[in-house]
C-alpha cells in the first residue's frame, strides 16, 4: 500500500520517518561530501554581483522616476509660462492695435505709419515699467541709435 497517505498527512507532506531517515542519510554522507576551499568565495562573489545588480536597477528606477517627475513638472510650467506669453502677446497686439487706429483718426496719418508709431510708444511704455532704478537696461547704449520714427537695433 505504498500509494496510500497516512492519516494526519495531506498529499504532498512527508512521514515523520522518512524526513528521519533522509536526515540520517545526509549525516552520513558528511565524510562523503565536502566543500572546494574556493567555494566561499565563489558564494560571496555571487552573492555581492546579486546585490550590485539590485543596486544598479534600483538606481535605474529611482533616475526614471525623477525623470518622470521633473517632466510633469516642467510641463505644468511650461504650460504657464506659454498662457502667461499668449496673454500678454494678445493684449500687446489689441494694445498696439487700438492705439494705431487712434493715431490713424486723429491725426489723420496713414495706417502703416500709425502702427510703427504705437508700437513705439508701447515699446518705450513697456521698458519704462519693466526697467527699474538698480537695473540698467540693456538697450541703453542703443538708444543713441534710434530716432524718432524709427525702430531701436535689437541687442542681440
Amino acid at each position: 500500500m505504498a500509494g496510500e497517505i497516512p492519516s494526519g498527512l495531506q498529499d504532498g507532506d512527508i512521514p515523520i520517518e522518512d524526513l528521519r531517515s533522509m536526515e540520517s542519510w545526509i549525516a552520513s554522507a558528511r565524510d562523503y561530501v565536502v566543500p572546494t576551499d574556493d567555494l566561499r568565495p565563489k558564494v560571496l562573489e555571487a552573492a555581492s554581483g546579486v546585490s550590485i545588480s539590485k543596486l544598479q536597477e534600483r538606481r535605474i528606477g529611482h533616475a526614471i522616476i525623477s525623470v518622470a517627475i521633473i517632466s510633469v513638472c516642467w510641463a505644468g510650467v511650461w504650460l504657464f509660462l506659454t498662457n502667461v506669453r499668449d496673454k500678454a502677446t494678445k493684449e500687446s497686439a489689441n494694445s498696439i492695435s487700438r492705439r494705431a487706429l487712434e493715431l490713424h483718426d486723429q491725426e489723420s496719418i496713414n495706417i502703416h505709419q500709425a502702427t510703427v508709431d504705437a508700437y513705439e510708444e508701447w515699446r518705450s511704455r513697456s521698458q519704462r515699467s519693466v526697467q527699474t532704478n538698480s537695473s540698467p537696461s540693456i538697450s541703453q547704449p542703443f538708444e543713441s541709435m534710434v530716432t524718432p520714427g524709427s525702430m531701436a537695433p535689437s541687442p542681440f
